[in-house]
């Protein structure tokens, strides 16, 4: 199978982790919206999350409609933590798509460690000025860049209504692929 890397993109505020074993998950920096409903309870939606995989896709029918989903569960103890949604039925719940739902009966919520060298006191200090960079232009002819084309420069566009058809025509390719229905 391969070689398993656990990956701590931790930082400031606050930390989720799988409340079985405590591995990492994702951070406070990383969450859409805490105003979400799992199968126990509260939950949480995030746009990243790290040390899981996902299960098989399923269409399932959610409080606000139809989705099609894919469980989570945790990479070092294989608990089920939430779902991903892969796609929405619905165009107003099209921004779920792509982002992690985590049940907050399976995560555990830790502050954030400090850095023992001090780097995050440096970081949030007003005193801490980024260094200045002087770049100067070396000697020599300049070389100009070439101009974007324009509509003018007789160049084909898609226009905004070409582009929503083919959207649409690629979601419905993609729910008849799931569903068996054309």
């Amino acid at each position: 199978m391969g070689r398993v890397f656990i990956g701590n993109f931790g930082g400031q505020g606050i930390l989720y982790g799988c409340k079985s074993c405590g591995i990492y998950l994702t951070s406070h920096g990383e969450l859409t919206s805490p105003n979400f409903n799992g199968s126990t309870g509260p939950a949480m939606l995030f746009k990243r999350v790290w040390n899981v995989y996902t299960g098989a896709l399923e269409k399932r029918k959610m409080t606000t409609g139809w989705h099609v989903v894919r469980d989570v569960s945790c990479l070092n103890c294989k608990a089920r933590i939430g779902w991903m949604y892969e796609m929405a039925y619905e165009t107003h719940q099209e921004y779920k798509e792509g982002q992690y739902i985590l049940e907050c009966e399976l995560i555990s919520r830790e502050h954030a460690f400090s850095d023992p060298l001090g780097a995050d006191k440096i970081r949030n200090s007003s005193e801490a000025k980024p260094p200045v960079i002087n770049f100067e232009r070396p000697p020599g002819r300049v070389r100009r860049m070439p101009s974007v084309p324009t509509e003018s420069d007789n160049v084909s566009t898609d226009s905004e209504n070409d582009y929503e058809m083919r959207r649409h025509q690629d979601r419905r390719n993609f729910v008849s692929f799931f569903t068996g229905r054309p």
